[in-house]
């Protein structure tokens, strides 16, 4: 869905120096992302609440057989961005 906001110059010379020539609205929807994860952790931290389940992906591929490289985690490099219950602010 095409969304349209404003950036000053500095903050488009900064995103072009982050991104390269890489697709800027999936740059900015990783970053939107992140920021989502991070901010509904403090919130239920916050509310008392001490296990977090807010994953980029389902248990199921967590914990299979075929996620060896990080048996119970999130791919760090997942395309959604990377998951803050699993990797925290590594």
């Amino acid at each position: 869905m095409t969304q349209s906001f404003s950036l000053s110059l500095q903050e488009i010379e900064q995103l072009n120096a982050l991104i390269g020539g890489e697709n800027k609205s999936k740059y900015v929807g990783v970053l939107i992302q992140n920021e989502y994860q991070r901010t509904m952790k403090d919130r239920l931290l916050k509310d008392g609440q001490t296990i977090l389940e807010t994953h980029i992906v389902p248990k199921e591929i967590r914990d299979s057989s075929v996620n060896i490289k990080w048996p119970g985690k999130c791919n760090p490099h997942h395309v959604k961005g990377r998951c803050l219950t699993c990797w925290g602010d590594e």
